[in-house]
C-alpha cells in the first residue's frame, strides 16, 4: 500500500482470502481515515503489523470485526480478534487495475 499523506492511495492485493471477489495483483484505489460501512473492503493493520485488505463485517466493541471472502486462506477476526478502529487505514472504492471498476459492498443475501 502507498501513502504519502493524501487521502487518496493505492493498494495492491496479495495472497488468496479475499477471492472470488479480489484476484492476486488487483490494483485498488483506497481513501485513507474514511470511514467504512458494513459489508465496505477496508485496509487494516493485524495484530502482528500485516497490512491486509478484508472486509469490515460489522462494528464491535472498539473496534472492527473483519472477515475473508475466502473461507480457506489467509486469516480473519476469527482468528485475531476485531481490528482497532485507528488500525482500520483505508476504505477500498475502485479497482484500477486489471478490471476497473467499483469496489462494491457485499449484501447479504437475506437482505437482497
Amino acid at each position: 500500500m502507498t501513502q504519502s499523506g493524501a487521502p487518496w492511495g493505492l493498494a495492491r492485493v496479495h495472497g488468496e482470502s479475499m477471492q472470488p471477489t479480489l484476484q492476486p495483483g488487483d490494483l485498488l484505489l483506497v481513501k485513507h481515515g474514511a470511514t467504512p460501512v458494513e459489508g465496505d473492503l477496508v485496509v487494516v493493520r493485524l495484530p502482528d503489523h500485516t497490512i491486509a485488505i478484508k472486509r469490515a463485517a460489522f462494528r464491535h466493541g472498539e473496534g472492527w470485526w473483519v472477515s475473508r471472502d475466502n473461507p480457506h486462506r489467509g486469516i480473519d477476526s476469527a482468528n485475531v480478534g476485531e481490528i482497532a478502529v485507528h488500525n482500520v487505514l483505508a476504505v477500498a472504492k475502485a479497482r484500477v487495475w486489471p478490471r476497473p471498476g467499483l469496489v462494491r459492498r457485499r449484501v447479504d443475501p437475506a437482505e437482497a
